[in-house]
């Protein structure tokens, strides 16, 4: 999974338009194996 998601959930809460979702740079989002940590 890239950013689409995270940059989904930020343009939704942001309020943007579609349009200026398409032009939100990509996000990459590294998974952590460590799943000791349950916030």
């Amino acid at each position: 999974m890239r950013g689409q998601i995270f940059n989904l959930a930020q343009a939704m809460r942001d309020g943007k338009s579609p349009v200026e979702l398409v032009h939100m740079p990509g996000v990459l989002v590294e998974r952590v194996r460590d799943h000791g940590l349950k916030g």
